[in-house]
């Protein structure tokens, strides 16, 4: 099951309106929504119990607001998602995970700052933008 949490509307220097949405994702529909994804993916791999998980989570909500429309943002509960955490080998988290046709790019484990995972995010996936909004230009290098 499928649950979407619009997260953010960022007017644009056009005045329109990118709608950015985080999905929350299982092993049910980790293959339609990742592995099957047009797009590159983001996956935040998390639990509820987890302290570091729950302020990483909104540093990756922050990043969510900011992203273009290039690339698909996923939240994976590790307790809720077994088959995934044994298919990336996942030991420790926060990990986040970037995923392009099923395939890891990138792996980050524990708490990243905002600035760390956009810095790799575009040396992963140079054809990611992100909105100029003031409080992110002074992160970006």
């Amino acid at each position: 099951m499928k649950f979407f949490e619009i997260l953010k509307k960022n007017a644009g220097a056009n005045g329109k309106s990118n709608e950015i949405t985080i999905i929350n994702v299982d092993d049910h529909t980790f293959r339609t929504e990742v592995v099957q994804s047009d797009l590159p993916v983001l996956a935040y791999l998390w639990a509820e119990w987890c302290p570091s998980c729950i302020r990483q989570s909104k540093v990756i909500d922050e990043i969510a607001g900011t992203v273009s429309q290039k690339m698909r943002i996923v939240k994976i509960n590790v307790d809720q998602s077994r088959q995934i955490v044994q298919l990336y080998s996942i030991r420790s988290i926060p990990t986040i995970l970037l995923i392009r046709n099923g395939l890891e790019l990138k792996r980050m484990v524990g708490c990243k700052s905002k600035r760390a995972i956009i810095k790799i995010v575009k040396q992963s996936l140079p054809v990611i933008n992100f909105s100029a909004t003031p409080a992110l230009e002074d992160q970006l290098p």
